[in-house]
């Protein structure tokens, strides 16, 4: 029951998610799903009543609403218009070869350190997947505006 309710979770959280992807920008949104991961994996460690699942399950499912439309989103973006499928079969292609060394980290951890150092090095991960993000996403941003600022120059000389 529980499981069917992170997908169900999932599925409303994804409507709005893709919705909020057409006019808020992506990268915030992906960025706004790997604060909840983190948050949420930190929360999943100090959890210690039935109920505490069903609540952390439903703001799990937000961070795949929020994250994986807007991520599949920017990968459009991104991705020359000759080119997309390739980019998203790279992009699934590195997400699910990464899942098998994440998983055997996650187990590793859990079992030798126990599972809120587990779901800590998880949320540590996410946290700085997330900044690295910003990073790249205001340089890229800084970028755009360089080349803008140089072309509006040239065009005004």
């Amino acid at each position: 029951m529980l499981w069917a309710f992170l997908h169900v979770s999932k599925l409303v959280w994804s409507y709005l998610g893709g919705s909020w992807s057409d006019r808020v920008p992506r990268v915030r949104l992906v960025i706004a799903g790997w604060v909840v991961y983190a948050i949420t994996y930190l929360a999943f460690g100090y959890a210690n009543q039935g109920w505490h699942a069903w609540v952390l399950m439903g703001i799990y499912g937000s961070f795949y609403g929020l994250s994986e439309p807007a991520e599949k989103a920017l990968m459009k973006d991104l991705a020359p218009e000759g080119a997309r499928g390739a980019a998203f079969g790279s992009y699934n292609f590195v997400v699910g070869i990464a899942s098998l060394p994440a998983g055997l980290l996650m187990g590793w951890l859990w079992w030798s350190q126990g599972h809120r150092a587990a779901l800590a090095t998880g949320a540590a991960i996410a946290v700085t997947a997330a900044l690295l993000l910003a990073l790249w996403e205001a340089s890229r941003t800084r970028d755009a505006r360089l080349r803008h600022a140089a072309f509006t120059s040239r065009r005004d000389a």
